[in-house]
């Protein structure tokens, strides 16, 4: 087609999306995606429209199908985190939030995005925990006792620590910070995971 038919194409579509037709506008949208007339933008016309429609599965693939064209299209990439989100994968959503992240560190929507995405697999009662400092000292105290007794009694004098659940990574760095020569951490959710792999970087 000649860039003047796509361009009226294009307009019919969203005369037809504007007035509520969005099988219609959906098709034209189709057409002019496949002739690759400004393909990015038509591929998010087409996501939003069938994310506003509840096919959250289609919204996603074209999500995808910019990424694949266009790895760093910001709409995009915020598009489907907030499919994913909407989808109940909260951790693939603060995942490709965290890449966004990367891309654009100074945009301050994508950050809010991931906060509030990261924010939201953190439960409310584990914020205060972790600033509690009584009861981080007391795990500090008791986990050092625990780590010097081993460290004398251990046949090998190697001291080996499992921390399971261990969310931000504390109580594994305490552990460390005692001696202990091994420490295993395991944590279920991938973006606090993610999180304590950086902190424990620090």
């Amino acid at each position: 087609m000649l860039e003047a038919e796509l361009r009226g194409l294009l307009a019919r579509a969203l005369g037809h999306r504007d007035a509520g037709r969005l099988r219609e506008a959906e098709r034209d949208l189709a057409l002019v995606a496949a002739e690759g007339y400004r393909r990015a933008e038509v591929l998010q016309m087409l996501a939003a429209m069938a994310a506003s429609d509840g096919r959250l599965g289609v919204a996603l693939a074209r999500c995808q199908d910019i990424l694949a064209e266009v790895p760093d299209d910001v709409v995009a990439l915020t598009g489907k985190a907030s499919i994913l989100e909407r989808m109940a994968g909260l951790d693939d959503a603060t995942e490709q939030l965290e890449q966004a992240v990367c891309r654009w560190p100074e945009d301050p929507v994508i950050r809010h995005m991931a906060r509030h995405a990261a924010a939201r697999l953190v439960p409310a009662w584990h914020i205060p925990m972790m600033n509690d400092v009584r009861r981080n000292q007391a795990f500090a105290q008791a986990i050092d006792k625990a780590v010097q007794k081993r460290l004398v009694t251990a046949a090998d004098g190697a001291v080996r620590v499992l921390d399971i659940g261990s969310g931000s990574g504390l109580l594994a760095m305490m552990a460390a910070q005692s001696g202990a020569h091994q420490v295993v951490s395991v944590e279920k959710v991938p973006a606090i995971a993610a999180m304590a792999r950086r902190i424990v970087a620090l």
